[in-house]
């Protein structure tokens, strides 16, 4: 049985035929007995939130299974601020601090529930030991089970390749692993392959490099597995179909001319700031993520799609570019600096004429990859990601002026909270339907970014065609974004457009990068990347 949390305080069925709950109903109920009155003694600088906290100050029991409540909330800090339907009714504690008489303070205890198992979806993306989720779950499975129960089964689960540093690991094998020994091990071989990793490999070390990484590999076999097609994992589940492969077409740009200047101005920039970057690190070299730390980089990232916003950018320094300034430009259209310039910024780009003539074209069924042509009898929709809001806007835009005649504009930015998300995917898929059904040559276009839409929205198969608008920093993003269309419930061959700016250096290193996912300077198609010429990079 699945439910959602409906604002906060209740829980919906997913399914008709699951019985109604409350949260009284999977929470455990914790009786607090005062025995004899302990102080808090607090020293300057502390601040105590949680129950747990003000329990371990008076607790001799300081090992992690006498910590008697978990916090499952989203953040750190959501249990102190008020109590809720996860967290239990406020507990009295006594609190003295310097120079003062006992105190007498209501704290909201940590969340209450007590699962039998516990399955994390989208397990790419819960990096680190404390991130929320890990932490989480590390609390519930150290602690003294309640009614003696075992501790539960955790399940890590994703559909994307995993993309992650050795050490991202140890958090896992932490809640999995109740060996402290055990557990020692497995950091050791994991922060030896990420030592291996920061290092330059040669042939006469290849034999210690392979040895790490069986040793590593010894410590995950046991309780990771990789599901293949036709695993007996899902053997007989729907999800073991095998859908028809997708088509995918590379479509290269290069920058006008008219914004060579302002792009060669960006790439100085970025040069100056990665050489400093170099000679402030204590190793002579930097780690790939670095770059993302740079102001000109990012700049350079944010505009590489579309070059034609830097002028408007170095024009106006107020000129909307990140997602919160970006979302209220759009909220009035008729005001929007966004649709004021879509001349200013599109220009003579051959990339935007190329992706009003592909809107065109699947207004009519059509899809081309290269010279080969693919029809339908119904309209084509369309998925388009863009890499950052300031170019999904740019891209919003353009269709909005320009393709109103054939298609259907939606723009999906992130400040959409998930039930207006669900709403609109349903609008837009029965409208998809409506066109379909009544012969309308019109088709839907949905824009969006990899940020808001590229994971958990799985009801957008009524799209078959994704245009993907830029390139994201992993590519675990585009993957996930293909696995919107191509997935269980569609009916039509997916047909995937990558646009890509070839003379951009930024978005070529970030692409060279995610395909190779190894070193970065090894490809022979940064040899001539300006960014990277005499750049002591590892």
């Amino acid at each position: 049985h699945g439910y959602t949390i409906d604002g906060g305080r209740a829980l919906v069925p997913i399914r008709n035929t699951s019985p109604a709950l409350t949260f009284d109903d999977i929470r455990i109920k914790v009786r607090y007995k005062p025995t004899n009155r302990q102080y808090v003694k607090l020293n300057p600088g502390d601040e105590l939130s949680y129950f747990d906290q003000y329990f371990n100050k008076v607790s001799n029991d300081k090992r992690p299974e006498g910590r008697p409540y978990a916090h499952t909330g989203t953040s750190r800090k959501s249990s102190a601020a008020a109590s809720s339907p996860w967290s239990g009714a406020a507990v009295k504690v006594w609190v003295k601090e310097k120079g003062s008489n006992p105190k007498q303070h209501h704290v909201i205890p940590r969340a209450l529930v007590s699962p039998s198992s516990i399955s994390i979806d989208e397990y790419h993306q819960c990096d680190g030991r404390n991130n929320k989720f890990n932490e989480a779950i590390r609390a519930i499975c150290t602690r003294i089970q309640p009614l003696s129960q075992p501790r539960p089964w955790v399940f890590f689960q994703s559909g994307t390749p995993f993309q992650k540093g050795a050490t991202d690991l140890c958090a896992s094998y932490e809640i999995i692993q109740c060996d402290i020994a055990k557990s020692r091990l497995f950091d050791e071989a994991m922060k030896e392959v990420s030592r291996q990793q920061r290092q330059d490999i040669h042939d006469d070390e290849d034999n210690e490099t392979e040895a790490v990484i069986m040793q590593a590999v010894r410590h995950i076999s046991p309780w990771m597995t990789a599901r293949a097609p036709g695993s007996p994992i899902l053997a007989g589940s729907r999800l073991s179909r095998q859908l028809p492969p997708y088509l995918r077409t590379y479509l290269t740009f290069k920058t006008p001319q008219q914004w060579q200047a302002a792009y060669h101005g960006h790439v100085e920039q970025a040069r100056n700031e990665i050489a400093a970057a170099m000679s402030a690190s204590a190793a002579g070299g930097a780690e790939f993520s670095t770059f993302w730390s740079l102001k000109s980089m990012n700049t350079l990232m944010r505009g590489a799609h579309c070059p034609g916003l830097w002028p408007l950018l170095s024009a106006n320094q107020n000129f909307p570019w990140h997602a919160v300034d970006v979302n209220r430009d759009l909220s009035n259209e008729d005001n929007s600096l966004y649709f004021r310039h879509v001349e200013d910024y599109t220009g003579n780009d051959p990339m935007f004429a190329k992706l009003k003539e592909i809107i065109r074209d699947a207004s009519q069924g059509v899809v081309n990859h290269g010279s080969t042509r693919y029809s339908d009898s119904r309209p084509l929709h369309v998925l388009l990601y863009a890499t950052f809001p300031a170019t999904a806007a740019a891209a919003y835009a353009f269709l909005k002026t320009r393709c109103g005649r054939f298609a259907e504009i939606v723009l999906a930015s992130s400040k959409l909270p998930p039930p207006k998300r669900v709403e609109m995917i349903q609008h837009i898929s029965d409208r998809a339907r409506v066109l379909g059904r009544d012969g309308i040559r019109k088709s839907i276009v949905l824009v969006t970014t990899f940020a808001a839409m590229g994971t958990g929205s799985n009801q957008l198969v009524f799209c078959n065609v994704m245009i993907k608008f830029g390139e994201p920093w992993l590519d675990c993003e585009t993957k996930q974004a293909i696995a919107r269309l191509h997935r269980e419930g569609q009916l039509r061959q997916v047909h995937v457009l990558d646009f890509l700016r070839e003379d951009n250096d930024a978005e070529t290193l970030v692409r060279v990068r995610n395909l190779t996912r190894g070193r970065i300077l090894g490809d022979e198609r940064l040899s001539g990347n300006r960014l990277l010429q005499d750049q002591p990079l590892f």
